[in-house]
């Protein structure tokens, strides 16, 4: 019998919401910066996570727009919560 070791994978970890947050966010003041230090929703979040979603959208050929999905997933966290 012809055995060989069997190849490990690699999976792409995906970052959790408050960690995009933790790349996205525009400073000290921003309302990402709060969710990303504290977990907390504030006025204005969904505002500036959908910003930054449309940025992505008319800027498709960034690197930055790479974190298109991981927005949007941020996005549906904060407005579940």
């Amino acid at each position: 019998m012809n055995t060989r070791p069997i190849e490990p994978i690699e999976i792409e970890e995906f970052p959790s919401p408050r960690e995009t947050a933790c790349e996205w966010h525009g400073g000290g003041g921003s309302a990402l910066y709060a969710y990303c230090s504290t977990g907390t929703i504030v006025d204005g979040l969904r505002e500036e996570v959908q910003e930054n979603i449309d940025w992505c959208l008319g800027f498709p050929d960034t690197d930055e727009a790479g974190d298109l999905l991981n927005l949007q997933q941020l996005l549906d966290v904060v407005t579940e919560e």
